[in-house]
Order: structure tokens, then sequence, then C-alpha cells
């Protein structure tokens, strides 16, 4: 039950509610927030930066190209065979879903704690960048 003062966990996020009937106190206010790891890409020197801090060594070539599809699809559900098709365009389509899972798993962990909340799993369907 809510109650007037409740603090109110969303994610990494903090509510504290006020009683709505009170004409004073129709408020939420923010108390706290965690940024999730930002992100930087730098296409034209192919490098990546995690909260700041450039990601040694670049990633490989499957990695970042896997990388960029993601971002300039960011927020978006790439299909595993979007992803088959920019990242091996020699293969012409015969990749198997578990080679995508795997270069997926390998970028995650490049990219570090972060990589698990920034590339998000879209089940039977592919992956999304957050």
């Amino acid at each position: 039950a809510l109650y007037d003062g409740a603090t109110i966990s969303i994610g990494r996020s903090q509510l504290r509610f006020t009683d709505p009937l009170d004409p004073q106190t129709k408020t939420y206010q923010l108390l706290s927030t965690q940024q999730t790891p930002r992100l930087r890409i730098d296409p034209t020197r192919r490098m990546v930066e995690i909260d700041g801090v450039l990601l040694d060594p670049p990633l490989s070539r499957k990695q970042w190209l896997l990388l960029s599809l993601l971002s300039e699809h960011r927020g978006e559900a790439v299909a595993k065979g979007k992803i088959a098709d920019a990242v091996w365009p020699e293969a012409k389509g015969a990749i198997f879903d578990y080679q995508i899972d795997k270069l997926v798993s390998r970028l995650r962990t490049r990219l570090g704690d972060p990589g698990d909340e920034l590339i998000e799993t879209i089940w039977g369907i592919g992956y999304r960048l957050l």
C-alpha cells in the first residue's frame, strides 16, 4: 500500500510518493538515479569508449561490424538474419544462430560489465542496443 512519503524504486531510480489527495503535495520527486553506462562510438576512427574510457585493444572486425549495425538501429530489434548479412556478407546467409549468439557474447565480454546492460536479447528475433 502506498502512503505519503513512501519510496518507490523503479530500476535504478527512486521516487518519493506524496498523497495525491492533499492539494499541497501533488508531486513526485526524483530522489536519485544511476545512469546506465554511456557508450560512445567513433566510426571514423573505429573507436569505442565506455564511460569515457577507451576500449583497448580495439574490437575485432566482426565485433565492430555488429556494434556498428546495432548502433545504427539503436533502440530497435535487429533480426539475426540482418546481423548475419552485415557481419558475414561473404557467407550469403549460411550463418547459424549460434554463431551470431557467440559473437554477441564476445562483444558483451569486450564491453565489460556494461555489455549485458547495453545489448538486449530479443528472444526469437535478435538483439537491440539500448
